[in-house]
């Protein structure tokens, strides 16, 4: 089967909009629109069509808001699903372009050229799609179309002098700058690498994952930007190394000291339910607790990493409060002197949570350091050395992994009460709260390195291959 050569364009934009690629002839259509939408950057948000002439091919949906374009206009033949259809029948020798309609609010229009027939002799044949070049970021989601798009170009170059204060707050705002200079060279930016690894992604196979990871991935359709699909498939890219025994010794270390510490008679819980002093000051050392926070660090309900880490072994049923005492379950005991099958139980576990919005929470969080490349182990500098920027780095990684949670948890139906007077970060918010007892117990399996207030949001690399374990990326030993 050959490779087309295709160009695509955005009708109407000036200076051009457009993308070069290399799809298998045989490739399902419905599959292309997610290769166009990640070449281009769209952020696959609106309902789509394929045309050719009076054929056209939609998106397989299961019910409908507004009336297809083959309803409104009666001379098109009715609409096929892009499903029962590949590339190649969008094109013939006679007619070697076709329409690629995104956002039928905005209408952004593709022409669709057919450059070339590529062999499958030739060395730039290919079996999945690929980007070679383009020019110009995309339009951002919900401009205006073509007219907005002029403006707000017009307007970052200089030839408007000033556009209305919620137009240059929104453009800012969705552009991700602070400045009409930087929205200027925003828009004029075509990132053709990282076009490349999305459309790479979006072609991949997609892995077998574990019990709740797949559920996850299986109830969003959506595989914009930063979302899961794209996480997931990040995590699976990077085919981390499987966990050994003695990996499971090193993760395991500061859980089976706490169970030991229990001990089989249990500790005494103050009136209030709390650890008594002596043993909160035991954890804070144990778990280096003054980097990340200030105070004695003798008392549970100051010290919430203390409170986070009992939850997180109470909901693994390793420890439980009963009659005043905290104690050890029967599976505490057993799997105490068992570090593979202590960690083989965790991840049986995971993600923790009392509800669904906690578990869909923690899950997204678990994808997300997976996804990511492993923090790389730096010298501790002596305490109180100065680390300029340090701060700025973790608030920035912080900011990064909010966004993406926001997207993972909106794709999976979560909003806040309010609708759209919320703002979509209180997402994050109510996922970093609802995810602190597994949040702490990844800090204390060393999964996520301690350093300072904030932690990290980035794995180690022994973080890294208990992730892909987690996620049935690699094998348990």
């Amino acid at each position: 089967m050959p490779t087309l050569a295709i160009r695509a364009e955005i009708v109407g934009s000036d200076p051009l909009v457009w993308r070069e690629l290399r799809v298998p002839a045989d490739y399902p259509l419905d599959e292309f629109h997610h290769t166009l939408q990640a070449a281009v950057g769209w952020h696959d948000a609106h309902l789509y069509l394929f045309a050719r002439g009076e054929d056209a091919y939609r998106a397989s949906f299961r019910w409908q808001r507004y009336p297809e374009p083959s309803v409104m206009d009666p001379t098109r033949a009715p609409d096929r699903e892009s499903a029962d259809a590949v590339v190649g029948d969008l094109f013939t020798d006679s007619e070697p372009v076709a329409t690629y309609e995104y956002d039928f609010g905005d209408s952004w229009s593709h022409s669709l050229h057919l450059v070339e027939m590529i062999d499958d002799d030739d060395p730039r044949s290919s079996v999945v799609p690929v980007v070679d070049a383009g020019e110009r970021a995309a339009p951002p989601e919900d401009a205006g179309g073509v007219g907005g798009l002029t403006e707000y170009v017009d307007w970052a170059e200089g030839r408007i002098a000033e556009i209305p204060d919620y137009q240059e707050q929104w453009i800012l705002e969705m552009l991700g700058v602070g400045t009409r200079e930087e929205a200027r060279d925003a828009l004029a930016t075509f990132d053709l690498a990282r076009a490349q690894q999305r459309v790479a992604l979006q072609a991949s196979p997609l892995p077998q994952l574990r019990g709740p990871f797949g559920d996850y991935l299986r109830r969003t359709s959506w595989r914009g930007p930063d979302g899961p699909f794209e996480r997931i498939q990040l995590a699976a890219a990077r085919l981390p190394d499987p966990l050994s025994p003695e990996d499971c010794d090193v993760l395991t270390a500061d859980v089976r000291w706490f169970l030991d510490r229990i001990g089989p008679e249990g500790l005494r819980l103050t009136q209030a339910g709390y650890l008594p002093m002596a043993e909160v000051v035991a954890l804070a050392e144990r778990f280096n607790l003054a980097e990340e926070m200030v105070g004695k660090l003798n008392r549970e309900d100051h010290t919430p990493q203390v409170g986070d880490f009992r939850e997180a072994l109470r909901e693994l049923g390793l420890a439980r409060p009963l009659k005043g005492r905290l104690v050890r379950t029967r599976l505490g005991t057993s799997l105490m002197t068992d570090p593979v099958g202590l960690i083989r139980h965790i991840i049986e576990r995971l993600p923790l949570g009392r509800d669904d919005f906690a578990r869909d929470a923690g899950t997204a969080l678990i994808v997300d350091l997976a996804a990511q490349e492993p923090r790389k182990k730096e010298p501790r500098p002596a305490r109180g050395t100065p680390r300029p920027g340090r701060w700025d780095e973790l608030q920035a990684d912080r900011e990064a992994v909010d966004a993406r949670l926001e997207i993972a948890l909106g794709s999976l139906g979560w909003s806040v009460p309010g609708g759209n007077d919320s703002p979509l970060r209180h997402l994050a918010r109510g996922a970093h709260h609802e995810t602190r007892p597994l949040q702490q117990l990844l800090r204390r399996l060393g999964v996520t390195a301690t350093r300072g207030l904030l932690g990290t949001s980035r794995p180690t690399p022994l973080g890294a291959r208990f992730l892909g374990a987690a996620l049935d990326l690699s094998p348990l030993p």
